[in-house]
């Protein structure tokens, strides 16, 4: 049995870009004090995702009716962004979001 593998990159980045919606009936529901703290919490999560050396994460807000936030991960690894990945989705802000597409991307330095 073979498996396959993605390619490497000694040059590049990956990239992997999340469109969300937010569950919003579901968000108005917590209480204030609670929607604060998940705030909190989600700051300080990506606060701790910006080291240079191992990557980056941010969020931005989106207009239009695709999504309302995008998360952009950007790690050396596959498995590093696998494992920001799984991270994200151990927050109580991921309760509240819902995929609604994805890819990945490879981004290379050019001098």
């Amino acid at each position: 049995m073979s498996t396959i593998e993605a390619p490497e990159t000694l040059e590049g980045w990956y990239v992997q870009h999340d469109v969300y919606t937010v569950n919003w009936p579901q968000w108005r529901a917590v209480a204030p004090s609670q929607r604060a703290a998940i705030i909190a919490a989600s700051t300080a999560w990506c606060t701790a995702q910006a080291t240079p050396a191992q990557g980056s994460s941010a969020f931005f807000s989106l207009l239009g009716q695709k999504g309302d936030l995008l998360a952009v991960h950007f790690r050396p690894s596959l498995e590093a962004l696998n494992g920001v990945e799984l991270s994200l989705r151990q927050t109580d802000l991921f309760a509240y979001l819902q995929p609604v597409y994805s890819y990945l991307s490879v981004r290379t330095w050019s001098l």
